[in-house]
């Protein structure tokens, strides 16, 4: 279980670090082997201990694997895939893992990062809402997390030129950070 969460963060540092490097298709290609080779006990259960999972029903493996794989085709800009994938990544989330809710969270942050890449910032602006009410109402305000989906959605604000609605934006942000980590020196 371990060696398998281990697996796929060096194949996610890897990809990620070498940039748009071609090596998709490969990536590709290791995760389909360690998503195969990792169902384990009857079909109904995989122990896998990736991203936190302990126990999940059987498919759970292979939308953790496709979840770093939108955080892959994302970054070598393949946007459109990357966006077809995270998404189906949410969908499934909200179906299936209600009693992971930070999953699904931090999942929404990865598709409104796709949509920012794109352009598309209205539809960045909604999943960036979406996830900051999701962790005020799941985590509170102080969690990292939350800190960061309203700082995200603030920056969408200015990219669109609307600065009047970024700026308290950002400043509750820094302020939320500020009583989280103490004030930048």
């Amino acid at each position: 279980t371990n060696r398998t969460r281990l697996i796929l963060r060096t194949i996610f540092s890897s990809a990620s670090t070498q940039g748009k490097s071609g090596n998709v298709k490969k990536t590709l290609r290791e995760v389909a082997k360690i998503v195969n080779g990792c169902v384990i006990g009857d079909e109904n259960v995989v122990v896998t201990g990736v991203c936190g999972i302990r126990e999940a029903k059987k498919g759970d493996l292979t939308f953790v694997a496709k979840s770093y794989l939108g955080r892959l085709l994302n970054i070598e800009g393949h946007y459109e895939g990357a966006q077809q994938v995270t998404q189906a990544v949410v969908d499934y989330g909200v179906e299936y893992w209600q009693d992971r809710p930070l999953d699904v969270l931090n999942t929404l942050l990865e598709l409104g990062a796709i949509y920012r890449n794109q352009s598309k910032l209205g539809d960045a602006e909604a999943t960036y809402s979406e996830a900051y009410e999701g962790f005020l109402n799941t985590v509170g305000e102080a969690h990292p997390s939350t800190v960061v989906a309203l700082s995200n959605l603030g920056q969408i604000y200015e990219k669109q030129g609307l600065y009047d609605e970024a700026e308290p934006v950002l400043k509750q942000a820094l302020e939320m950070f500020e009583a989280l980590f103490g004030p930048d020196k």
